[in-house]
């Protein structure tokens, strides 16, 4: 009898353990029998998690979503970056070539300026409107605004500039169609190579302006000064005071000698016949070398007093000539010194029009969407 209790007992115990122990399993009837697992797609947190999230992205990755089309340029925008000062290393180009320029264009593309003229031509409102209704412009894709904030934006997005480690711009314009992503970039990037070419304009006036301005001036007072100088001449009859009264005075020094010598004929001729005739011809010869002599003295004052102004004419004349080589010198270094600052332009690829479109990447974004919503299902066990 003890023996059959304790069998009783022990038939007893065992359930109670077990349902403790698994709570799935229910008594029923003679024993216990395990419940189905309830199905995981009716749990709640699985579609919240998982189900929605994945038909929403099949749904409007496959489905709904626009193609987006991408027009490639590249440009290369190179400068010294270093100027030399010598005329010596400007003409030999000592200078180290710089990248810098591709951030030029880069920050050129994302202005406000370069955004209105684009606007202006291609009505980026509109453009940017044939989107589908998550990415459209005063939809998702701008928060619902079409303020000139939100439309400058969506243009900074649309139009993108990559800098490579070589220092050549990327231009990537996005559009709704490729003929409109190609006419976009065509745009923006012969702008750009006009602004720069502007920028080496105004640069090469900026560094010119002021040694042109002198090259003008003394080029004038250089033509002044040859105008006066032609004014002394034609007024004195005289080329070269100098060499006049080196010529007067030599000829100043004949007349003496030959005033000399007729007087000593005169004086042998009268000595000999006091009545000569031959010494009253003599007479009247000596008589006119004294008037020559007197002449020639008159010359040679006026010219003392007509020779400090021609020296005065001629030294500033000289002075000018000398500024002028100078100023000259000047402009030349300031326009090799101005080229060596300039950006040059070099465009690598013309911007291309590709028919097949570049985003979204459908299959790419839908698999993304079901590797994640799989962690977050696994990381949250829908089930316990």
């Amino acid at each position: 009898m003890s023996e059959l209790s304790s069998s009783k007992n022990k038939v007893n115990i065992e359930p109670q353990s077990k349902l403790r122990a698994f709570p799935a399993l229910v008594q029923n009837g003679t024993g216990p029998v395990a419940s189905r697992p309830k199905p995981l797609w009716k749990y709640a947190r699985f579609w919240s998690l998982f189900g929605i999230p994945n038909l929403c992205a099949i749904t409007y990755f496959g489905l709904i979503a626009s193609p987006v089309y991408v027009s490639h340029a590249s440009l290369e925008v190179s400068g010294s970056g270093k100027s030399s000062e010598t005329l010596t290393s400007l003409l030999s180009a000592a200078s180290e070539p710089s990248g810098g320029g591709a951030y030029v264009v880069q920050d050129f593309i994302a202005t406000p300026d370069e955004f209105a003229r684009v606007n202006q031509k291609f009505d980026l409102a509109r453009l940017y409107g044939r989107y589908d209704f998550i990415r459209r412009f005063g939809s998702f894709g701008s928060w619902f605004s079409r303020s000139d904030v939100s439309l400058w934006d969506a243009y900074r997005k649309a139009t993108e500039v990559a800098i490579s480690k070589s220092g050549i711009a990327q231009i990537m314009v996005s559009a709704p169609s490729p003929e409109d992503a190609h006419a976009i970039a065509l745009f923006i990037l012969t702008d750009t190579i006009a602004h720069i070419r502007e920028l080496n304009s105004r640069e090469n006036e900026d560094y010119t302006r002021a040694a042109k301005l002198q090259v003008d001036t003394l080029e004038k007072a250089l033509q002044d000064d040859d105008r006066n100088l032609q004014t002394f001449r034609s007024a004195t009859g005289i080329y070269h005071p100098d060499t006049f009264y080196t010529a007067m005075m030599n000829h100043r020094t004949e007349l003496l000698l030959k005033r000399l010598d007729t007087s000593a004929k005169i004086a042998g001729l009268l000595g000999a016949t006091p009545n000569s005739a031959a010494a009253s011809a003599f007479r009247s010869q000596l008589d006119i070398v004294e008037t020559m002599i007197s002449d020639a003295d008159s010359r040679l004052r006026d010219m003392n007093g007509r020779s400090s102004e021609f020296a005065a004419l001629e030294t500033r004349h000289e002075i000018d000539a000398r500024l002028l080589g100078e100023a000259r010198t000047a402009l030349l270094q300031s326009t090799i010194k101005a080229s060596q600052d300039h950006y040059y332009i070099h465009q690598i690829g013309y911007p291309s029009k590709l028919q097949g479109a570049e985003y979204p990447h459908r299959i790419l974004s839908i698999l993304l969407v079901l590797g994640l919503s799989a962690l977050l299902l696994a990381i949250a066990r829908p089930t316990r």
